[in-house]
């Protein structure tokens, strides 16, 4: 075969002598490369055949799903990490899918939501707070806050068809790497956008980005202009006069039905669609400008759950004879056949883009009854394959006997070079940068506004918030709180307050109220660490909603209220959620909330019920907004920064969630005023609570400029695109001072100020943290008791009195301990029956004379 193929190429060449006289010698070789089969970037030809079907994925709790340019098959999922899967007729069993750890370069963490290819051939995947991973073939490599990216959490990610530019929607904004400058560079509320928060990205075939806000609507950035703001497009917050409903109350309408978007999806003709948590969205094409929307089955009996409102009145008129089989959509496809749109509970169907009616409903197996799909993959033979959260891969539609299974790919010859790290900004200009944003952003006029989200610290937040009160919600049974404070202790004149309440839209007279909820002590980073106890208790506060009232109902409440008193100065609010345990059971997953923010601008009467209070509350505007969904596989802080003192409600809306939680309330003072620490902190962190790096003199008198321009940039005002600036400028200090090798104490002050973490640092946070429990029983013999503190490291169990007997008798508690190598002075039942025969008296003689011994 190879001779025949060397004498037909000769003919060829003896054919084309003349070209070659009159055309460059390497056009030439160009045609002959392309018989071979190879192109100019070095990719062979190839075809890869897929099987009818393709097998179950080791991972059942799929996030997204990539066919790449080679024919592999990624998934990703929460949980269990990455997937690649290689289709041939012998790969047909779950081992045909090889775990993504069985490359090297891979971050610590199990939880990925993200996946796209580069025009490189490289795969990026997301992760819940390592940043974002690139593979290129041979190895992995990490891009996160450190060295790229404007934040720790990864929603989507997008390529452009024209530019190669990728997109990544994180946490803190948009981060797009050049490929061919080599560099990264940030959108955030300072380029324009609405928030810092992303849940969609996509290009369009101009090359222009659209961008669906998890909490803000769409907005399309010009990718011929530097990525311009060119139109952003918003739902109504209230649909009707009196502010009761967040949604469209009729089945279609003109624009687009909530501004809390799941997905976003370019079509070929120009237009683009967009899911929502109330119904479809889209636009037809570009010139038109004009969005309709479309809502699911479900809308009616939701618009009845809406507070003070009797929606069914007006829901009846439904202008396109069809709805969707569901409200919430949560990820979009396009195929030669039309738009695949996926729900939450009810699976996925194929659109007609022209007239947005159900040409196909796709097909799933009886046993699984609410089919949560997140993505949808097109085979060559026209099959489509979903990838669900809780059920696996699924093939939801058949493919075209006419079509082939076989796919033309080019297969690369070598590994590219991974992308390079964002480029370090001179100090010239990171000073330009600050003496721009001092004459481009002013404070805003609101007292409150969103600042940011963390979802680096997980349970880990002692002294890196709530340095001023911390409230952890229902860690102390049977029905309270742990508080932790120091400000409003150490100066009496200062007060925090915060406190839980229940909303007003319950479901008739079925005895709604504030549930204080613990769970069991787990060993899980993302659930909050109690220093009082030395354990993290799975607690939460929740609105009584799943017990009392039938999901079904769709009933918008009660929610949930956080209501916080401060004084006046500059304050950093932050929420802290985690759906700890609840990935199992279906419903326990839906959990997806519009947090809202509200003043009390008038002094409120001394004798006012909670009824009148939240009516009055309901009445003011909402000062700021976010959103928090996804939060299964990790923790996240919602913060908010308070230039000025006053009650603020915080309503958790719930949004038609299965139950609306909260884990804990934090108060951080910004530049507070240096105060001592109270007998209540000693009492709870031990003689040194966990904290910050000092700065040694040598470092900051080596780096004084970087070091005042770091001040400067920490400096805050109550408006969103300049704290959004501040941050960027922040990483862009930390990247620079990090790269010259030096000034280890300003490297480490300045992680704790930026939260950042590495998997060390969570590891010495709990070894500190154990020996700052430690110091709490050697000084507190309580502490020590199992039957005080069942679940507690490092107790014996005996009861508080035994072991205050134990300190007066001179026996060593700790040779109690199961892993003592001393054995105990005396037996421990025989210790018990000892102490049990003691009268009052005896006892308290005992301790008497131990204290007088002491004294002397």
């Amino acid at each position: 075969m190879r001779c025949e193929k060397i004498i037909l190429m000769r003919k060829i060449l003896m054919q084309l002598n003349y070209f070659i006289k009159i055309r460059k010698f390497t056009s030439v070789i160009l045609i002959c490369l392309v018989y071979w089969g190879v192109t100019e970037s070095g990719k062979a030809a190839d075809q890869v055949e897929f099987p009818k079907a393709i097998p179950a994925c080791p991972a059942d709790y799929l996030t997204d799903g990539l066919m790449a340019s080679d024919g592999s098959i990624w998934v990703t999922s929460e949980g269990n990490g990455i997937y690649r899967y290689f289709p041939g007729k012998n790969n047909t069993t779950k081992d045909a899918w090889l775990a993504a750890t069985y490359y090297s370069g891979l971050p610590d963490t199990a939880n990925f939501y993200a996946l796209a290819e580069d025009k490189q051939g490289r795969i990026w995947a997301g992760s819940d707070n390592k940043g974002v991973i690139v593979f290129n073939g041979a190895e992995w490599k990490v891009y996160d806050r450190e060295n790229a990216l404007i934040g720790e959490r990864v929603f989507d990610i997008a390529v452009s068809p024209k530019t190669g530019d990728v997109a990544v929607a994180t946490s803190g904004g948009i981060s797009i790497y050049d490929p061919n400058k080599e560099n990264w560079f940030n959108l955030t509320r300072a380029e324009g956008l609405a928030e810092d928060q992303i849940k969609s990205l996509t290009y369009d075939a101009a090359g222009d980005l659209w961008i669906a806000y998890s909490c803000g609507g769409v907005t399309r950035l010009s990718g011929k202009d530097n990525y311009k703001v060119l139109q952003t497009v918003q739902a109504p917050w209230y649909w009707d006069e009196k502010r009761g409903a967040r949604q469209p109350l009729e089945a279609t309408g003109e624009g687009i039905p909530s501004n809390l978007c799941n997905v976003i999806q370019t079509l070929p003709n120009g237009g683009v669609a967009v899911g929502t948590s109330s119904g479809l969205g889209w636009m037809g094409n570009r010139q038109s400008g004009k969005w309709k929307f479309l809502r699911g089955q479900d809308y009616m009996d939701k618009n009845k759950g809406l507070m003070g409102l009797l929606a069914s009145t007006k829901s009846s008129r439904n202008q396109t004879g069809f709805l969707l089989p569901e409200d919430y959509v949560t990820s979009l496809a396009w195929s030669n056949q039309g738009l695949w749109v996926g729900f939450r509970e009810k699976g996925a169907i194929l659109l007609d883009p022209s007239t947005m009616r159900k040409k196909e409903e796709g097909k799933f197996s009886e046993n699984i009854k609410t089919p949560w799909v997140t993505s949808m993959l097109t085979m060559p033979d026209g099959a489509v394959y979903a990838t669900t959260y809780g059920f696996n891969l699924v093939k939801i539609a058949e493919g075209k006997k006419s079509s082939s299974s076989k796919l033309d790919v080019l297969k690369q010859d070598k590994s590219p070079e991974h992308p390079q790290i964002a480029k370090l900004a001179s100090e010239e200009a990171i000073m330009k940068e600050l003496e721009k944003r001092d004459q481009q952003f002013k404070a805003g006029e609101t007292p409150i506004v969103f600042w940011k989200e963390d979802w680096a610290t997980q349970g880990d937040w002692c002294e890196r918030y709530g340095t001023h009160r911390a409230l952890l919600c229902a860690t102390a049974p049977p029905q309270g709180d742990d508080e932790i404070m120091r400000f409003e202790v150490a100066r009496e004149d200062v007060k925090i307050d915060i406190r839980g309440e229940i909303g007003p839209n319950k479901d008739g007279d079925k005895g709604h109220y504030l549930l204080f909820f613990q769970g069991d002590i787990v060993d899980d980073p993302n659930v909050l660490y109690n220093p009082k106890t030395g354990t993290r208790a799975a607690a939460r506060w929740v609105d009584r909603k799943e017990e009392q009232v039938d999901y079904k109902s769709r009933n918008d409440g009660p929610d949930l209220w956080a209501v916080v008193d401060i004084p006046e100065g500059k304050h950093e609010v932050s929420l802290y959620f985690h759906n700890y345990g609840e990935r199992e059971g279906t419903s326990q997953g839906y959990k997806d909330y519009l947090l809202e923010v509200r003043s009390a601008q008038n002094p409120l009467p001394e004798e006012i019920t909670w009824e009148e209070e939240v009516l009055n509350a309901m009445k003011k505007p909402v000062l700021a907004r976010t959103r928090i969904s996804d939060f299964k596989g990790c923790g996240v802080y919602k913060s908010f920064f308070a230039g000025k003192g006053g009650r603020y409600y915080f309503r958790i809306v719930n949004n038609y969630s299965s139950l609306t939680i909260l884990n804990a309330v934090f108060v951080t003072r910004i530049n507070p005023e240096p105060v001592q620490y109270s007998r209540h902190d000693v009492f709870a962190y031990g003689p040194t609570p966990p904290h910050s790096d000092e700065i040694d003199r040598k470092d900051r008198v080596q780096y004084s400029g970087l070091l005042k321009m770091w001040d400067d940039a920490s400096s805050t005002v109550v408006s969103g695109q300049y704290l959004s600036k501040n941050r960027e400028l922040l990483y862009s200090l930390y990247r620079r001072m990090h790269s010259q090798n030096g000034g280890p104490s300003i490297i480490s002050n300045w992680r704790w100020f930026l939260r950042m973490w590495s998997t060390e640092e969570h590891n010495s946070f709990e070894d500190f943290m154990l020996k700052t429990w430690y110091a709490v029983q050697d000084r507190f013999p309580t502490m020590r008791s199992e039957e005080f503190f069942p679940y507690s490291p490092r107790t014996i169990p005996f009861s508080p009195r035994e072991i205050r007997a134990m300190k007066c008798m001179g026996i060593n508690w700790k040779d109690y301990l199961p892993d003592s190598r001393n054995k105990p002075i005396i037996d421990a039942m025989k210790f018990k029956e000892k102490i049990s025969k003691m009268t009052d008296e005896e006892y308290n003689k005992m301790e008497e004379d131990f204290l007088k011994k002491q004294n002397k």
